[in-house]
């Protein structure tokens, strides 16, 4: 009898041991198949005229659904890590693997991770090292610190510019540009100027009617340069001047339509500069606003026009939306090249022609080849276009959107979709580019790929629910909807006498974790309303707020997960939710 007791005890006790032993990261090797996860994320240091971090991964290109990556300074060892983490892009399958960390600070450790939302909001999440999140620490060196209190001096016939810092014995590279250097493309953009291992420059080199901002990099002993742009700290944010640059600049720009191909150009000649000083007038061409130096070499220079002409037809246009800039020339062959003031550019863009629009949408069969077949008119704008499949006739393309199964071009007019020709579903077909609000028509936007589209069959009693539900506008109205689907009677009855907790986690089993996020919001809605427990009413909104994200409707997701409204309980979680809702919006 001793005997057995002692065995049986040892048998519990390495159960027990194995239990505990069990590591909560898989490795990159487990055999297991993970079919939706990333694999093989990669962090590293990269020098693209400043030191980055860049993020690499691979993705299975089949699956469908979006991709978040996370950053943390502490290892990630769990979903509630991820949530913890800075939510930093949203990714699809079909985008490139790659992404530029532009805002790594040197000094600190960082860790990624990338995991697909489905995998996000499931129970068993699996994480795996050097698979879908990194193990070993990135950074960038502390060396890069920079400087500070930037501040500019007008002198007489020259700039100066002044700054601190807590080093000493350091080299520094000092930029200058016609607008603020408030990033690392800006910076690009800038010319450099000078370098100098003193706390100060003065600029000579300048042409008195113009406006200059400054911005100062840090180079080490082996001749890189370092620069973590801090606003009015290592870079300006006020423009410096001789002469006020409004004496300098064209004003009341206007651009209108003035033909089927062509746009007319007019300005006001500047009142305070002199006929003997002013050449001319350059005037640029852009498909994006010009009002930065980037934006600018981005333009092209349509035409120098003479001092005696403040009138530009330009003819011949491709079709697009156009906008336009024009700047001072002068007789010494300097441009001033001034974004202070809005008048010498244009805002709103001039269209020529009209964008990419579906007119029809339709099938065609024959023998063992099924096509998808489409009409459009336009001439411009975006050409790729993603093709998207619902059990349903979708009515807003928000709510297909996330089921996209691939990309077309419009110009192409047909597609073989010889594959889901036997699947009972619907096909959409929006631009990439789509507005999430748009409704979709039948016949013109999406259309059945079979005559009997997938229909849920209607064998129990329809159950109607009566709920205020919030819309994307806030408001709250009532709403009728009667579900059609076989309602499981186990749903019907009552809720077990379990405690708040348990019954709350009983619910969203039930419906969130079902794919039931109408009725989740419907029943956590009810469950706040009744429950007193703060930590409890907090994770019922957090569940609402996901729901609401399940169901494309990201502005009311965001006013739900709002942080003002998680002021004590799952604080970290609702903010990355936040964040993951306001980037769809954008």
């Amino acid at each position: 009898m001793i005997k057995i007791s002692i065995h049986k005890m040892l048998y519990c006790l390495i159960l027990i041991t194995m239990m505990s032993i069990q590591p909560p990261i898989s490795t990159a090797n487990d055999k297991k198949n993970y079919s939706t996860s990333a694999e093989n994320i990669q962090a590293r240091v990269i020098t693209e005229k400043q030191e980055k971090i860049e993020v690499t991964w691979k993705l299975n290109s089949k699956n469908s659904g979006n991709y978040v990556l996370g950053r943390s300074e502490v290892p990630i060892n769990s979903q509630k890590d991820i949530l913890k983490s800075k939510l930093m892009s949203i990714f699809s399958s079909v985008q490139r693997s790659r992404f530029i960390d532009k805002t790594a600070l040197p000094g600190k450790k960082y860790y990624y991770v990338i995991v697909s939302k489905k995998e996000l909001n499931s129970k068993n999440m699996p994480l795996r090292k050097g698979s879908n999140v990194t193990t070993q620490p990135v950074s960038i060196a502390h060396f890069a610190t920079m400087v500070k209190d930037i501040d500019i001096i007008t002198r007489r016939n020259e700039l100066e510019v002044e700054w601190e810092d807590p080093k000493k014995n350091r080299t520094y590279g000092v930029y200058r540009s016609t607008s603020p250097i408030s990033g690392r493309e800006e910076l690009g953009a800038a010319t450099k100027i000078g370098t100098t291992s003193e706390r100060e420059f003065r600029d000579k080199n300048i042409v008195k009617y113009a406006t200059y901002y400054y911005a100062i990099t840090v180079i080490d002993s082996t001749g890189k340069e370092h620069f973590f742009p801090i606003k009015d700290q290592n870079y300006t944010t006020k423009g410096a001047f001789i002469k006020k640059a409004a004496s300098s600049t064209p004003v009341n720009i206007k651009a209108t339509l003035s033909g089927e191909k062509s746009i007319t150009i007019k300005w006001v000649k500047p009142e305070i500069i002199s006929d003997n000083e002013l050449a001319g007038y350059e005037v640029y061409r852009s498909s994006t606003p010009i009002n930065s130096a980037i934006e600018l070499k981005k333009a092209t220079l349509i035409k120098i026009v003479p001092k005696t002409k403040t009138l530009l037809r330009d003819n011949d246009l491709k079709p697009g939306q156009w906008y336009y800039a024009i700047f001072t020339r002068f007789k010494n062959g300097y441009t001033d090249i001034n974004f202070t003031y809005k008048n010498n550019h244009t805002e709103s863009p001039i269209t020529i022609g009209s964008p990419y629009r579906l007119t029809k949408l339709y099938i065609s069969k024959k023998k063992l080849k099924t096509m998808l077949h489409w009409e459009y008119t336009g001439d411009f704008g975006e050409k790729i276009f993603q093709v998207a499949l619902s059990k349903f006739s979708e009515p807003y393309i928000y709510s297909i959107a996330k089921r996209r199964i691939q990309w077309t071009n419009i110009e192409e007019k047909s597609l073989d979709i010889s594959d889901l020709a036997n699947q009972r579903q619907f096909i959409a077909l929006f631009p990439k580019n789509y507005d999430p609000n748009r409704k979709l028509e039948l016949g013109i936007d999406i259309v059945c790929i079979t005559r009997n589209p997938l229909r849920i069959k209607k064998e129990g009693p329809k159950k109607t629910y009566k709920t205020e539900i919030v819309t994307d506008r806030g408001e709250h109205k009532k709403s009728e909807r009667k579900e059609e689907k076989t309602l499981d009677t186990s749903q019907d009855t009552p809720y077990k006498d379990f405690s708040q907790d348990e019954r709350l986690n009983e619910i969203i089993d039930r419906t969130f974790y079902k794919q039931k996020y109408v009725e989740a919001i419907i029943k956590l809605k009810q469950y706040r309303e009744s429950s007193e427990i703060e930590e409890d009413r907090a994770k019922a909104l957090l569940f609402m707020g996901k729901s609401y994200i399940e169901l494309g409707k990201y502005k009311t997701a965001v006013k739900i997960l709002n942080p003002n409204n998680f002021p004590d309980f799952y604080i970290s979680e609702a903010n990355f939710w936040f964040n993951f809702a306001s980037m769809q919006i954008k």
